[in-house]
């Protein structure tokens, strides 16, 4: 499945926080499970970390052009 905007990602990745491997009774299972929800955590993380960094150097190339960068907004809480 490709996610082609951020809802539905954000939707699959609230999905995923429901899983328990706890509640798995094979054990390589469970440990490949929980191993592959480590990654999967670590991946989004870094994703997040990279896209603002992008956006720094996006903004930071506008106003080198004599550009304004994208508009601050404070996030949701």
């Amino acid at each position: 499945m490709i996610f082609n905007n951020e809802f539905s990602l954000s939707l699959m990745l609230d999905k995923l926080s429901d899983i328990n491997p706890d509640l798995i009774q094979d054990e390589r299972f469970k440990s490949t499970l929980t191993l592959l929800l480590n990654v999967v955590e670590s991946q989004q993380s870094e994703i997040s970390s990279l896209k603002e960094t992008n956006q720094a150097l996006r903004d930071e190339i506008n106003r080198l052009k004599g550009e304004q960068g994208k508009p601050k907004f404070n996030k949701k809480k």
